[in-house]
């Protein structure tokens, strides 16, 4: 039952930082398939579509941070920053 307590307890910004996480990922998902679809449409990729959806991706990961913080150990944040250096690498362009 303490257990079930400990992570029932989200605080309010927490749950807003989820939230916004959320939205954020769907805003980026959209903005992808609006790229992939011009793309098969016109032959050329749109420009900034292509840097937005990144950093809501990038945002979508900190809702998800938020969400599950403390549940992870080791692995969790292990796994968390392997995510946001590929995430961060992915926005600077840097993918060789």
């Amino acid at each position: 039952m303490a257990r079930r307590r400990r992570f029932q307890a989200v605080e309010p910004m927490a749950r807003s930082l989820v939230r916004l996480g959320g939205v954020a990922a769907i805003v980026g998902g959209l903005l992808w398939i609006i790229k992939g679809g011009a793309i098969l449409l016109s032959g050329d990729q749109p420009r900034y579509v292509f840097e937005v959806a990144p950093l809501c991706f990038a945002a979508g990961l900190l809702g998800l941070h938020g969400g599950l913080a403390g549940r992870g150990g080791l692995p969790g944040r292990l796994g968390g920053a392997l995510a946001y250096v590929a995430m961060a690498l992915s926005v600077v362009g840097w993918s060789r």
